[in-house]
């Protein structure tokens, strides 16, 4: 009887070299070193896609990303916004069998890189990372707390400031801030709920401060608040008691009074056929 309790096949071809130092990382979780072995597995020119990973592993999207996030924080993925015209597009993937955690050397070898399986040969550039001082920015509980009261569902505070600061050393938090609240408006502009909006863990897991949003006068928040408040009382009948009184309360607020006015005037206009 043989004494080796690790038996290897004598590879030729089709295999991956995964280094040791990757698969004995004690600082990643089990999805996210699943997911690593997986995608080192594809030839180097693959694109990583959430939806093929959500399908190979049987996960949920959150999940998926949380996994995703896992990676990057510890410096094995690379996530970079593509940009046409000042607009976001989409997210290029660039996957290392070793971190990639800054700082990198003054002057980085330029020559190309020898990591076996990589999406795409390209070296990161930390050039344009934005870093916070304490002496020209507000501290990261102050910026957290701005982003926090804007934020529509108050769920997983503490996960929430964890990423928030997070992604506030690399990214101006009032960048942040400033998308969270345009999206937000941009989303009750069209007359939809708060409880329709993505939840704060998700918007911040997803990085969806780099999503685009068409910008909106924040003096009309309130109204487009109030607005999808009332549609979505007339469907459903639900109204928080955050909100102060319902529509049809002699005592609801001047907004909420005059979004159901607003939107019964319509109702009238469209039965006449007008």
């Amino acid at each position: 009887m043989t004494d080796k309790l690790i038996i290897r096949s004598a590879l030729t071809e089709n295999y991956t070299v995964i280094p040791n130092a990757l698969l004995n990382d004690t600082e990643i979780s089990g999805e996210c070193l699943a997911m690593m072995v997986y995608l080192l597995s594809k030839p180097s020119d693959w694109q990583l896609s959430v939806k093929n990973l959500m399908k190979r592993f049987g996960w949920g999207r959150d999940k998926t990303y949380q996994a995703i996030a896992g990676l990057i924080e510890r410096g094995y993925v690379i996530k970079n916004a593509q940009r046409n015209g000042g607009k976001f597009n989409s997210y290029t993937y660039f996957v290392y069998d070793t971190p990639q955690i800054p700082p990198l050397p003054e002057k980085p070898d330029t020559e190309k890189p020898d990591t076996a399986n990589q999406y795409t040969t390209k070296e990161r550039d930390y050039s344009n990372s934005v870093l916070q001082s304490t002496d020209s920015h507000k501290s990261d509980c102050e910026m957290f707390d701005k982003f926090w009261d804007l934020v529509a569902h108050k769920q997983a505070k503490p996960q929430c400031k964890i990423k928030f600061n997070r992604a506030a050393k690399t990214t101006d938090p009032e960048t942040i801030i400033k998308a969270y609240q345009g999206q937000l408006t941009e989303h009750r502009s069209k007359g939809k709920g708060d409880e329709y909006f993505r939840r704060p863990l998700t918007w911040l897991n997803q990085e969806a401060w780099l999503d685009p949003f068409e910008a909106k006068d924040i003096a009309d928040t309130r109204a487009a608040r109030a607005k999808g408040r009332v549609r979505n009382w007339q469907k459903t009948g639900f109204w928080h008691e955050n909100w102060g009184f319902p529509p049809d309360h002699p005592g609801a607020m001047t907004e909420t009074k005059e979004a159901l006015r607003e939107m019964q005037h319509g109702e009238k206009k469209q039965s006449k056929g007008l």
